[in-house]
């Protein structure tokens, strides 16, 4: 991705640093020039009264409003990455009139497909804005962007923001100016933190570490697919209950699950995985209202022994959640660097992000123009990405590596996090070893119908043959364990393979 476009000096606002997130995110960007890592699409569908003109307008003005939708990126011939504010940056609206057309649905993907696959250049861009008309009072309107840019809770500000000044401009109003804090003070709040006392509380968090989460472990890079599992509302209504009831976060119970499960997958009663923190410091003013990248991934330690119990596990999680609040800004370089880790070495396999933030669908619902639906597709490099909705009801969304995990069974996790939370709302007291993930049903199907050795198998096929179909079908299914140690079927055939070389090779 060149940088021959030439920045005009005169149209330079401010330049900035990058802060640790941003040069992770930077270092994928320059060193895979096919990736389209990092590169998010927010769709949203628009009903009522729409002039393009106006929608334009309102969004320019939110453009001038937040310098993060101004900035652009350097690196090349100068000692230290940097991000360019630009004074005056324009977003042109790219209209599609499909009202006439029968495949309206067919098209607006076509239309997103070709976004994702044209890899954003952030050198120049900053947004890419679609309006795709479907109907007389019906749009589907789509934001693209890199995440270099902003987090997941910038989107709801944007929206916000967007509405309400296309609302002021269709009454004929003059929208009003919103000053707003520089991105600079965050990186300034960052470089004020205290690196020694950041040491000392993540060596010692994490000090002795006996376990991680090696179930999603998996190096090769696969498709990446999206599930959906939504627990019913009067089941999330209760666990919410229980939540203020019992002065717990409902975060502290949902990782809490998330863990309890892991330690399952691993057979193992320690495990660590990503959380992914706001990172929006209450010391800086108004940073509720900020448009940028705040957004942290940080490891989260879950450790049980025979006498745990469930609701003890929660206690434990929700101190620590609150002990470590000060230390959310740390960088998973930095961590990594504390535990004496290398920077490429992986720390969890994968990650869990609690979204709350405030894309507000009914809000807008009395004005000209409201948001009745909207959907985001965000690229993750973990196996396991898992966004658990909280604003409306309970909703787990699993994006995961199908080289890393068999679809069959990613279904099946939602069904078991339920499960546990189930435990924890019959009897807080159930001891973590004896939580049951599998049902009665599942555990006779298990006990006599995969265990039926007279199930028929074809004939036509030798032993490694059939073991070579199951390592395809399923490769990164468990195929044998031994105390501690489990193998899956590719682990188990790469061995077989190995072995087989040296055989053959000693005659």
């Amino acid at each position: 991705m060149g940088q021959n476009n030439k920045l005009d000096k005169n149209n330079i606002e401010n330049f900035m640093s990058l802060t640790s997130l941003q040069q992770g995110m930077l270092f994928h960007y320059i060193s895979d020039e096919e990736s389209n890592m990092y590169h998010e699409q927010l769709s949203l569908t628009l009903r009522g009264g729409l002039k393009l003109e106006l929608l334009q307008r309102a969004w320019q003005f939110v453009i001038d409003s937040n310098e993060m939708l101004r900035t652009i990126f350097r690196w090349k011939e100068i000692e230290k990455p940097i991000q360019v504010v630009l004074k005056r940056h324009e977003v042109p609206i790219n209209y599609l009139d499909f009202t006439n057309e029968a495949d309206k649905e067919g098209l607006i993907k076509q239309v997103k497909l070709k976004d994702l696959n044209n890899r954003i250049d952030i050198t120049r861009e900053t947004l890419r804005i679609y309006l795709c008309k479907i109907g007389e009072s019906t749009h589907e309107m789509i934001i693209s962007n890199h995440h270099i840019l902003y987090d997941g809770w910038s989107n709801g500000i944007i929206l916000k923001e967007v509405m309400e000044v296309y609302g002021y401009l269709y009454e004929g109003k003059e929208p009003k100016r919103i000053n707003k804090t520089k991105f600079s003070q965050f990186i300034k709040y960052l470089d004020s933190i205290n690196k020694e006392e950041e040491k000392k509380y993540w060596s010692n968090y994490l000090g002795g570490l006996d376990g991680k989460d090696d179930y999603f472990n998996c190096k090769e890079v696969g498709v990446h697919k999206e599930i959906s599992y939504k627990i019913d509302d009067i089941k999330a209504n209760k666990i919410k209950d229980f939540s203020k009831e019992n002065k717990v976060l409902l975060s502290s119970i949902l990782y809490g699950a998330w863990g309890v499960l892991l330690q399952k997958f691993n057979n193992s009663n320690e495990v660590l995985f990503g959380t992914t923190v706001s990172g929006r410091p209450e010391d800086i003013s108004s940073i509720d209202k900020m448009v940028g990248l705040f957004i942290n991934t940080i490891p989260l330690r879950v450790k049980s022994d025979e006498k745990t119990t469930l609701i003890g596990l929660i206690n434990f999680l929700d101190k620590s959640l609150n002990e470590r609040k000060g230390f959310e800004n740390t960088s998973l370089i930095d961590i990594k660097e504390y535990c004496g880790l290398k920077v490429k070495e992986e720390f969890f396999n994968s990650i869990v992000t609690i979204e709350n933030y405030p894309l507000d669908l009914n809000s807008n619902k009395e004005s000209i123009l409201s948001v009745e639906d909207f959907s985001i597709i965000e690229q993750t490099n973990y196996n396991m990405a898992l966004e658990i909705l909280t604003f409306d009801g309970i909703e787990f969304k699993f994006n995961f590596n199908t080289l890393s995990i068999n679809e069959s069974i990613v279904r099946k996790i939602g069904v078991y996090l339920e499960r546990i939370i189930e435990s924890l709302l019959i009897n807080p007291y159930v001891t973590v070893e004896n939580i049951e993930l599998l049902s009665e049903d599942e555990k006779n199907e298990i006990l006599y119908e995969f265990n039926d050795t007279k199930v028929g198998y074809p004939k036509d096929k030798t032993i490694h043959e059939l073991f070579e179909a199951q390592v395809e079908r399923a490769p990164n299914n468990i195929a044998v364990v031994f105390e501690d140690k489990k193998l899956t079927y590719r682990e188990l055939n790469e061995r077989a393979n190995s072995l087989a070389m040296v055989l053959r090779g000693n005659g």
